[in-house]
């Protein structure tokens, strides 16, 4: 078959050829847009399937009509054409409804081949619920999305989960939900999905919406009470009479929750009476029922039974679960709660596999717990009561001093020139400090750990501990490049340099600093992010902090270089390089010498960069940094294609989208893929191949860096035009121009408008094209770099060709 015959092969099949991927079939798609142009495509792995379902219920039993009832449901609702259904396990707390719904994906995990999800919600938990946005975070996360890809904010992150699950047999189970608005974003509306809901409330909005299915769940019935009482406890005691287990199951009122903690008890004193048991159970109930209202009927009774077995923990367990109500966080880790008890962490385990074997506490996944909902308010409640003021203060402290040196100790080869907050001897905590110093353990903790340190740091800032904020605060942001910029960092900024100020010049200055960072890569809110760099520098003069200066120095050069402002630039990035060499830190040098080598490429001074790259290439392999590797390679291969050298240019772009990968670096590959490899693939007209290269560069671009999107939007129709397809190309000039003017960026706007004039020029709209002409050319006039003065040259010439 010829290459033409295997293109138009490929064509009928839905497909476009790279030599990059293979088949292209998620490339751009620019035809048939409505309300702007979207990006489906350059997805995880699909051959991934995520497997989230929490560990099966151990003694499951009965629930058999509610297990046949979801089967049949399933069963009938995926013959009708439209496939994917919702279900709502509805009943009171502690009825089982989590159990229920986990014990029957177990059973049906087979009939979702592509993966299951799971996220609880906490709707009833006394905490914040989780929102909707980061429940999506969690589902994008666990279907290969890096964190730095994925969107700010809900919409977006719910349209990118949709596509991604979209034509996937999956099954998503949403337990604890409290609303329906808590819901409706996380519903994938896939053909071949089903979710599980569960929760205390009708959600009679998803009823009428998408059509959900309702499955209530009652109190056990007396005999199957009375049975799963029995099957709990058959190993320690199978004497117990018939009508003793049958006022327990009434005592529990037909509650799993509470009858598997009262079977528990039981089955710790197998030698007790049961009738003992009972009166002690009946003491404990009659308590509860004289200081209830007359309706606190199933909760007072698990109240009751939560009392009762917890009054029959070994002291040193009992303590353990009242100190658990400290915590800011909703779950947690093992060497954390050794650190909140101040135990050692062999110990601390033993004291959670006592709670666990309680049915007191939960254990999702290994060394990592997590308490039902009635359970955290009852051990608040107990702390509350049994711990003094001072002794819960003083737990908060160890925790909060736990997740910030853990959070500080990351290398600075993970976090480029953000530096630790300082601190102090950790004191109790010392033994369950967990360190970080390898990149990828630091990823996964802080991947797992990123929600609980934005609750911590708002927990501490609630309590007044002013320094433990600003600091908490330093520590999180050290790992911010690799999540999304979003409004929860835009307000923990906030709080922290409200504690810093008056308190710390340092903690000041440096989240001035972070707050620069995220006002300008985050939210495009320039002005704003042009006083905190002033500021931030200032301060740092003021008390001598040399790293401190050179640092903002170099942030803010790179506020000038991203805005083509490059003999603005230049002088301050001079200046961090000689704080660096003065103060010798040669690691930090090198990164400031690649920008100063993008500046050298803005002015058009292409060997001046190519010397900085390849003597700062060697630097970051000896300080083995793949992504400086990225970073040099990249502005090789662009002083290469400025010079004309293209096989050149090809071959160090590819190495440098490539380190970066391997750095899991999203901003660098961007800047790979934007800066060297489209357009490398472009001049040699390897059109297919660059748009995979744009596209890939805009989606991660789109909710985080918005100028670096419109440009890859721009190369995007650029593309398309030069493919002999001008229609196809003028959606995605418009969408470019239109988020430029948006943004306020005039280069990228003088960019945009100049290739969309040359566009529309090639579909025979010259008038069009000429108004587009005029207002590049007086928008590049304003510029003095290399790239500006070429194009207003030829727009010019154009116009007098006219």
């Amino acid at each position: 078959m010829s290459n033409k015959e295997e293109e138009n092969s490929e064509k009928a099949r839905g497909l476009t050829r790279s030599e990059m991927s293979g088949s292209a079939r998620d490339l751009i798609q620019a035809r048939n847009i409505s309300g702007g142009v979207h990006f489906h495509g350059a997805a995880p792995d699909q051959g991934f399937a995520p497997r989230q379902l929490p560990w099966d219920v151990y003694g499951f039993v009965n629930r058999q009509h509610e297990l046949e009832r979801l089967d049949a449901l399933i069963a009938a609702d995926r013959e009708k054409p439209t496939g994917g259904s919702v279900y709502v396990i509805v009943g009171k707390p502690g009825v089982g409804k989590t159990s229920l719904a986990v014990r029957w994906a177990h059973r049906a995990q087979d009939r979702f081949p592509d993966g299951q999800l799971y996220v609880n919600l906490r709707g009833y938990d006394p905490g914040e619920p989780v929102a909707p946005e980061q429940a999506l975070e969690g589902f994008l996360s666990a279907l290969g999305v890096p964190p730095a890809a994925i969107p700010v904010d809900a919409e977006n992150r719910s349209n990118l989960y949709r596509s991604l699950v979209a034509d996937r047999h999956m099954l998503i189970v949403l337990d604890n939900a409290a609303t329906a608005s808590q819901v409706r974003p996380l519903l994938p509306g896939g053909a071949h999905t089903v979710v599980v809901i569960t929760t205390r409330t009708m959600l009679s909005g998803l009823v009428a919406l998408v059509g959900a299915r309702r499955i209530t769940v009652e109190v056990l019935p007396e005999t199957e009470a009375v049975q799963l009482l029995r099957s709990t406890m058959s190993e320690y005691r199978s004497e117990d009479a018939s009508e003793e287990l049958s006022e327990l199951a009434s005592l529990c009122a037909g509650l799993p929750l509470a009858l598997r903690i009262a079977a528990e008890r039981a089955s710790a004193r197998p030698r007790m009476p049961l009738s003992a048991l009972l009166e002690d159970l009946r003491d404990k109930y009659s308590l509860w029922f004289a200081l209830s209202t007359e309706d606190g009927d199933e909760q007072e009774a698990v109240r009751s039974v939560f009392a009762w077995s917890f009054r029959g923990l070994p002291q040193e367990a009992a303590w353990a679960f009242r100190m658990l109500g400290v915590l800011p966080t909703p779950n947690f880790s093992l060497r954390c709660v050794a650190a909140l008890v101040a135990l050692p962490v062999n110990r601390t385990r033993y004291l959670l596999d006592v709670l666990v074997g309680a049915h007191l506490v939960e254990q999702p996944t290994h060394e990592r717990y997590q308490l039902h909902d009635l359970l955290r308010a009852y051990a608040m409640e107990e702390v509350i009561r049994e711990e003094s003021p001072e002794s819960r203060l003083a737990a908060l402290r160890r925790v909060l001093t736990w997740y910030l040196h853990t959070a500080s100790s990351t290398s600075s080869a993970s976090v480029g020139f953000s530096r630790p907050p300082p601190l102090s001897d950790p004191g109790e905590v010392t033994h369950a400090l967990v360190s970080l110093a390898e990149h990828e353990d630091a990823l996964r903790w802080f991947k797992e750990e990123w929600r609980n340190l934005s609750l911590v740091i708002r927990h501490a800032n609630h309590s007044g501990l002013d320094e433990l904020t600003w600091k908490l605060s330093i520590a999180r942001h050290r790992f911010g490049d690799y999540f999304s910029l979003s409004e929860d960092m835009l307000e923990l900024t906030a709080m922290a340099l409200n504690s810093a100020r008056g308190l710390d010049r340092f903690g000041e200055a440096e989240v001035l600093h972070h707050r620069a960072v995220i006002l300008e890569y985050g939210f495009y809110r320039l002005d704003e992010a042009r006083t905190c760099y002033e500021l931030a520098a200032s301060i740092f003069e003021e008390i001598d902090d040399k790293a401190g200066l050179a640092s903002v120095l170099t942030y803010f050069a790179r506020y000038h270089l991203r805005r083509h402002q490059f003999e603005e630039g230049r002088p301050l990035l001079r200046r961090a390089i000689t704080i660096f060499e003065d103060i010798g830190d040669s690691e930090r040098r090198t990164a400031v010498l690649q920008h100063l080598a993008d500046a050298h490429l803005g002015l058009g001074e292409y060997d001046a960069a190519l010397n900085i790259a390849l003597s700062t290439l060697a630097q970051a392999r000896t300080l083995n940094s793949p992504a400086r590797e990225s970073s040099a390679l990249r502005i090789a291969a662009a002083a290469h294609l400025g010079s004309g050298r293209v096989d050149d240019a090809l071959a160090a772009a590819e190495d440098a989208v490539e380190r970066a990968r391997a750095a899991s670096n999203i901003y660098c590959e961007g800047q790979a893929l934007l800066g060297a490899l489209g357009p490398a693939q472009y001049v040699s007209r390897r059109y297919r191949d660059a748009l995979i290269s744009f596209h890939r560069a805009a989606t991660l671009y789109r909710d985080g860096v918005h100028e670096m999107e419109a440009e890859s939007l721009s190369h995007t129709g650029s593309t398309y035009r030069e493919m002999g397809r001008p229609e196809q190309a003028v959606a995605f000039h418009r969408q470019a121009i239109s988020i430029c003017r948006t943004l306020g960026d005039q280069w990228r706007l003088a960019i945009s408008l100049d290739e969309y004039a040359t566009t529309l020029a090639a579909l025979g709209s010259a008038e069009e094209a000429h108004g587009n002409r005029l207002e590049a050319a007086r928008l590049f006039s304003e510029f003095n770099d290399a790239e500006s003065t070429v194009r207003a040259e030829r727009i010019r010439s154009a116009l007098d060709t006219g």
